[in-house]
């Protein structure tokens, strides 16, 4: 191709753009009924990825008094490098939860409640109410170790999961889909050249023209097969499914563990 005609192209392809955010463009070539299923519930199942993404982040936040999560997930998107440096990164656990915090407010209580005498004519005393708060505070601080392990769990399971899907597997839909709407203008590009060719350009137009369907055919079916596989992509059920698996055995042992406090 020599230059001449790549200019050309470059113009054609320009003013076609333009016309068509002016509103001026002619007849403009439709996708596919499926192209245009598949564009609007991909564009949903985008958002469904990261609007989970965005809560389960918050689910993590919570409970945790020492080293902010926000943080921790800002700089674990920006160190992300691939699958491996993200399972390094989702194995690091909290240090500490607003539990353990908790549980240091409750021993301390039962620290200076058993420090009185006990006034054994009070239906409460304060001695047993310093062992109470003393069983809860040990109960407390080993719920907080299970939230530490719950919130492992999830980044593993959950975040790094959603992350790779959103980074990784949206990437070539992106492009299939950049690749078919750039060959649909040009191809529309084409066809308003060709209206007013010249007799002597005639048949080599025609046939750039149906050169260029061609190519759009083949785009958008390449983009349809990308957009299929993104939308039946079972990582969200997978992703779900361990998440309520997770905090099933989180709550199950709570439960048992608080059910052990004799107030």
């Amino acid at each position: 191709m020599s230059f001449k005609d790549t200019l050309s192209r470059k113009f054609s392809y320009t003013k076609q753009t333009t016309s068509e955010k002016l509103g001026t463009a002619g007849e403009i070539t439709p996708f596919s009924d499926e192209y245009a299923f598949l564009r609007e519930k991909t564009r949903d199942m985008k958002t469904i990825y990261s609007t989970l993404l965005k809560n389960v982040t918050k689910i993590l936040e919570a409970e945790n008094a020492s080293l902010a999560v926000t943080e921790k997930v800002s700089s674990f998107w920006a160190s992300f490098s691939g699958k491996i440096g993200m399972r390094q990164r989702c194995a690091e656990g909290d240090k500490k939860t607003i539990l353990h915090e908790f549980a240091g407010t409750l021993g301390d209580s039962a620290e200076i409640i058993s420090k009185y005498e006990e006034n054994k004519e009070a239906p409460y005393t304060a001695s047993s109410l310093a062992i109470t708060l003393k069983k809860y505070a040990q109960t407390t601080e080993t719920i907080g170790d299970n939230r530490i392990d719950l919130n492992a769990t999830i980044r593993c399971r959950v975040v790094a999961p959603l992350t790779e899907e959103i980074s990784e597997s949206y990437a070539p839909v992106r492009k299939a889909i950049k690749e078919a709407e750039n060959r649909r203008i040009t191809l529309d590009a084409y066809k308003t050249a060709y209206k007013t060719t010249s007799e002597k350009k005639e048949e080599k137009n025609r046939a750039e023209m149906e050169a260029a369907e061609e190519d759009f055919i083949r785009a958008m079916e390449t983009a349809i097969a990308e957009m299929t596989s993104f939308t039946q992509n079972p990582a969200i059920a997978a992703c779900i499914a361990a998440m309520i698996e997770a905090q099933q055995e989180y709550h199950r042992k709570a439960a048992e563990l608080l059910a052990g406090i004799v107030v």
